[in-house]
């Protein structure tokens, strides 16, 4: 009986079809699926796309995980998906991290292959996120990394993710920059309409730095308007457009709530590279980016032989 319903299922596609409709739908877990090469081939999940802020497939078919830069260490992901693709071995349980919304996320992933004629021609994967899980055991919680008025990284958090990008720096040579952002019109602007409005204000220079930097990066408020951004890089020509691009939308800002605002950036940019990051911890690090947002006389560019 059960060979029976496997050969309906294949005079039957559409059955199959209706089937993974339905889960990709209406199934919590973000199931997606790629071919030999590693690239998204076709539809994700609903609760897939929705995790990673996408509006649909076309954002996704095609491109690898590097492509979409979710990851701080790329190195695990890609040696799982060999394993799948070419011996053939499932992967059960992965913990990793993956870049959600300017934080990191820690997750549970599966993979498997796919099989057509006995040959392997593709993985189907799914994860969960276990934020929910990490905070039950205590391992996390919400409030000891997250800033309240932002909902982004506080400075512990920017630390604690500063560590991770040092470790693939230092391991895999991915480099990584930390840019800064300075509202000056913030204390004013918190002085003159209260500590709520002003909570708001920060919530809106928050939401303009995803916008941007979307899930390619870490984002934090530390005190007093001052914004941290740490991405990694290949092009530093990239890193001071993208941070530009910032500026603009930081300073198209001009209501917050039913209160008039102005919103001025001043920036700082900060290669992480060879020389600095072989002498100083990541605790070291963080004062020298924290003294260099202090010196805010404009943009700060990084010496070329430092790159």
């Amino acid at each position: 009986m059960g060979q029976g319903k496997i050969e309906t299922l294949k005079e039957k596609g559409s059955n199959a079809d209706i089937l993974w409709t339905n889960l990709c739908t209406n199934s919590p877990l973000m199931y997606f699926w790629k071919n030999k090469k590693r690239r998204f081939a076709g539809g994700g999940s609903w609760s897939f796309l929705r995790y990673y802020g996408l509006s649909s497939v076309d954002e996704l078919i095609g491109k690898t995980d590097e492509d979409m830069h979710w990851h701080i260490e790329n190195g695990p992901f890609h040696d799982d998906e060999v394993e799948v693709l070419t011996q053939g071995k499932s992967i059960i349980g992965a913990r990793g991290t993956c870049i959600v919304g300017g934080k990191l996320h820690h997750i549970l992933a599966n993979k498997m292959p796919v099989y057509e004629d006995g040959k392997i021609v593709g993985l189907l994967g799914f994860f969960s996120d276990l934020e929910q899980q990490l905070a039950d055991e205590k391992i996390y919680t919400k409030g000891r990394l997250e800033d309240p008025a932002t909902g982004l990284n506080n400075l512990r958090g920017l630390a604690e993710n500063m560590n991770h990008y040092l470790e693939e720096f230092w391991h895999h040579g991915r480099k990584f920059c930390v840019m800064g952002f300075y509202i000056k019109e913030y204390e004013t602007f918190r002085r003159t309409f209260g500590d709520t409005a002003g909570n708001v204000y920060l919530k809106a220079i928050g939401k303009a730095l995803q916008d941007v930097f979307d899930h390619r990066a870490i984002l934090a408020y530390v005190i007093d308007g001052q914004f941290y951004v740490i991405m990694q890089y290949e092009n530093p020509e990239n890193m001071h457009k993208i941070q530009q691009e910032a500026v603009r939308h930081i300073e198209s800002i001009h209501h917050v709530g039913e209160c008039r605002c102005t919103c001025t950036a001043k920036i700082t940019l900060s290669y992480v590279n060879e020389e600095n990051a072989g002498v100083f911890r990541y605790e070291q690090l963080m004062y020298q980016f924290m003294q260099e947002l202090g010196k805010v006389d404009g943009e700060m560019e990084p010496e070329t032989d430092k790159r």
